[in-house]
């Protein structure tokens, strides 16, 4: 069981981490997947609409995000 507890807890620290390295407001990873050199994130976003951080001008959020 503890085995299973901290794998559990692995995964929230991970989705909190890429969370956070996205620095996208109002968007949270809810999983990622790694396949060969490419990472996929599928994420939500907590409103409608997004706006950019660094020119502020709005934007729709896709719900999977490659990054290789």
């Amino acid at each position: 069981m503890l085995g299973k507890l901290s794998f559990i807890s692995v995964k929230s620290v991970m989705k909190r981490v890429l969370t956070e390295l996205l620095n996208l407001p109002e968007v949270v990873v809810e999983s990622s997947l790694k396949e060969g050199e490419t990472l996929i994130l599928s994420v939500i976003k907590k409103t409608k609409s997004a706006v950019c951080p660094q020119c502020d001008e709005g934007s729709i959020i896709s719900t999977k995000i490659k990054i290789t």
